[in-house]
């Protein structure tokens, strides 16, 4: 998940507590978090009801949480090369106390001395016991203000002597050497800090909130920040895991959309060409349709037969007068039914048109043509020649035999 966990912004609620003789009042600062990037988006001092900042938390929330005031003690302890644990802090303290009862925060000051801050467990579960409600993630329980540490090389420093809200630290060489609770200041001062201005009352949270991302350090034995801890754990993978599903799903979605577009194009393309093709095809078989056609009335008539016509034109030509000039001649002729729009052929007749000058040699030749056996009789469909000086022109039908052309009585 370590992919995705900066690409989610987290929200955290830094509270700084302060217990004082008139009760509780809460400073807090409100942060998004993006990766690197953090951003204030609320903030507010001196807070006497709990509940105006309860109802600020939202689902998911990390809350970090600094207690100061009454009942946190903060001490300087000089180490004398011993071995500090949590039992001999504790005695520096409450001597024969129970250290099952407290929770200890440090600062080590130099080499021979260190800082320790302590409060009592049920002061804690007191304040936590306001949160129980909430669904949010208690990560840190901090006591005492000693994580300012972490923030000081942020803040411009001119006194040795710094006064934070109700504290007041000993700084030297950058570094805290001592503590000491200055209640009761009225003057309040805004400090910068990396160019975000901040009332001075909220530079603990601020560095509450700074702690829990640069260290990994808190109360592990607090049953409520081990159940937070490991609750956050599991939002995490569940959140991490619903938006890489979200991204995966838009992903999908989007090659899916791709593909369709891409596929839904082709298709189009396709069904064009499919189109185009059918009209060629309707095309390609009507005029399959019309070339039988006319092939079967060519056949039908018999002009297929190269042989037949050849020598009917033959057989005219034979007897032609020199000074008879034909200008047509249809075997077989082409008639158009006007009615059907059929085309349809008369397979029994020769029509000849042409001119002369000369009638005589007209009706010699057509005599002649009349003693073919092939031919049944010649009718004369029109012969134009008013003046003897004039071309006439003519026009004859050739009716044919049932004797065919090719058998041995032919002339």
């Amino acid at each position: 998940m370590k992919l995705f966990q900066h690409k989610i912004p987290e929200v955290y609620l830094s509270i700084e507590v302060m217990i004082n003789d008139e009760g509780r009042s809460y400073n807090y600062l409100k942060i998004q978090r993006k990766g690197d990037n953090i951003k204030i988006v609320d903030r507010r001092c001196d807070i006497n009801i709990i509940t105006e900042i309860v109802n600020k938390i939202e689902t998911g929330t990390r809350v970090i949480i600094t207690i100061n005031g009454r009942g946190v003690l903060v001490k300087k302890i000089e180490l004398k090369d011993q071995k500090i644990d949590k039992h001999v802090l504790l005695s520096k303290f409450f001597p024969h106390a129970n250290e099952g009862d407290f929770i200890i925060d440090t600062l080590k000051v130099d080499e021979e001395s260190m800082l320790a801050s302590i409060i009592r467990k049920d002061v804690i579960n007191e304040i936590l016991n306001l949160f129980d409600k909430i669904k949010c993630f208690i990560l840190k329980v901090t006591p005492g203000p000693l994580n300012i540490s972490n923030i000081l090389p942020l803040i411009n420093i001119s006194n040795p002597k710094l006064l934070i809200g109700d504290h007041k630290f000993l700084v030297l060489d950058d570094r805290i050497n001592d503590y000491t609770l200055a209640r009761y200041r009225k003057q309040e001062q805004m400090i910068s800090i990396q160019g975000e201005v901040l009332n001075e009352k909220l530079i603990i949270a601020f560095a509450g909130f700074f702690s829990s991302i640069t260290e990994n350090t808190s109360q592990s034995d607090l049953p409520v920040i081990l159940n937070s801890r490991r609750e956050l754990k599991f939002y995490n993978y569940y959140k991490h895991g619903i938006y890489f599903l979200s991204i995966a799903l838009f992903a999908s979605l989007l090659i899916n959309f791709l593909m369709f577009a891409k596929y839904s194009n082709d298709n189009e393309l396709l069904e064009a060409e499919v189109d185009t093709y059918k009209e060629l095809i309707v095309e390609v078989e009507s005029l399959e349709k019309s070339i039988n056609l006319k092939k079967e009335l060519v056949s039908t008539a018999g002009i297929l037969n190269k042989q037949i016509l050849s020598y009917y034109l033959d057989q005219l030509a034979e007897c032609l007068p020199e000074k008879i000039v034909l200008h047509d001649i249809s075997v077989f002729p082409a008639e158009m039914d006007k009615r059907t729009k059929k085309l349809s052929f008369d397979a029994g007749v020769i029509l000849v048109e042409g001119e002369t000058n000369e009638p005589l040699l007209l009706n010699n030749w057509i005599y002649i043509l009349k003693d073919k056996r092939w031919i049944r009789k010649i009718d004369i469909l029109e012969f134009d020649h008013n003046k003897p000086e004039e071309t006439g022109k003519f026009r004859f039908e050739i009716s044919l035999s049932e004797t065919m052309p090719g058998n041995n009585n032919k002339q």
